[in-house]
């Protein structure tokens, strides 16, 4: 075949990889021109080409691969560069050549362990293809989907799991929600059975004598002056802290006199006086609204 004419240079030669194999490569030759010019001439384009089964550069159409080398006829600046891409299973090559009018070039220097040609390649990176252009991916480290499947369940399965993911989240959230107990007689063996009620309501224990609706008017605690038990809540209701409310007389005055809830569990009062009292519905917060009571 006859030299290349200005103001081409030709782009030939066989491309091996060091271990000797012959890839089947995609190749570009691709002028970086940095400064803009108006000149008569042919300009520089993008050039594809390939390698054949033995490894020699072929050109995708025509009798050889030709690019426009800088110098005169050509419009462009009077130095440029290619970027050349080395592209192929297992592996990406960038390199870059200055091209010579009338010259050929071999480019079998792109690849890696190649020999250096007297500064034609001006620079080289090789990196492996991980994918993404046809390049070979090694998978060798990620599961099947058949050990997928093994260790995590089919798609029914995980549809089933999520089901009762869902179901179970139900019922949780529903057991979570504060209850309302109702009213209840304390307990048989605690202080205040058979005389004081409760009931846990919304995140509250409420405690009152036993008399139906409305508030109880009775006896005093018979005592003054000193802390009375008056009713103990059993321990599945948790006081979480003390609360006091006025315990006025029948007449419906205060004299000081208070009920008291404590956070264990116990009602009390303290009278400064004897006499009738009205016995007010008192309240405390709880820890575990949720029960179980």
């Amino acid at each position: 075949m006859a030299d290349p004419q200005a103001p081409y240079c030709r782009l030939a030669g066989q491309i091996v990889t060091p271990a000797g194999g012959i890839p089947l490569l995609k190749l570009y030759a691709r002028p970086i021109i940095t400064q803009g010019v108006a000149k008569d001439g042919v300009s520089p384009t993008d050039v594809q080409f390939a390698t054949d089964d033995q490894g020699n550069i072929v050109p995708l159409d025509g009798a050889a691969v030709d690019v426009v080398a800088p110098g005169p006829g050509v419009n462009a600046p009077d130095r440029f560069q290619y970027q050349v891409l080395v592209y192929g299973p297992g592996l990406i090559e960038t390199g870059y050549l200055r091209a010579e009018q009338g010259k050929t070039i071999d480019l079998n220097t792109v690849l890696p362990g190649a020999p250096y040609d007297g500064g034609l390649l001006a620079s080289r990176v090789h990196r492996p293809n991980t994918g993404g252009g046809g390049g070979n991916v090694d998978l060798s480290n990620y599961p099947t989907k058949a050990e997928v499947a093994a260790a995590y369940g089919s798609k029914a399965d995980v549809a089933a799991a999520k089901s009762q993911a869902a179901d179970a989240l139900q019922k949780a959230t529903v057991a979570a929600q504060p209850k309302d107990t109702g009213w209840r007689e304390i307990p048989t063996g605690l202080a205040g059975a058979g005389v004081f009620q409760y009931r846990v309501m919304y995140g509250m224990v409420y405690v009152r004598r036993k008399s139906g609706d409305g508030w109880f008017i009775g006896g005093g605690p018979g005592q003054i002056n000193t802390n009375v038990n008056l009713a103990k809540l059993p321990d599945s209701v948790k006081v979480k802290a003390r609360t006091a409310f006025p315990f006025p007389l029948s007449n419906n005055k205060t004299d000081g006199s208070v009920i008291e809830v404590w956070p264990n569990n116990t009602v009390s009062c303290y009278a400064t006086a004897t006499g009738d009292r009205i016995y007010p519905t008192v309240c405390a917060p709880v820890d575990n609204p949720a029960g179980p009571f």
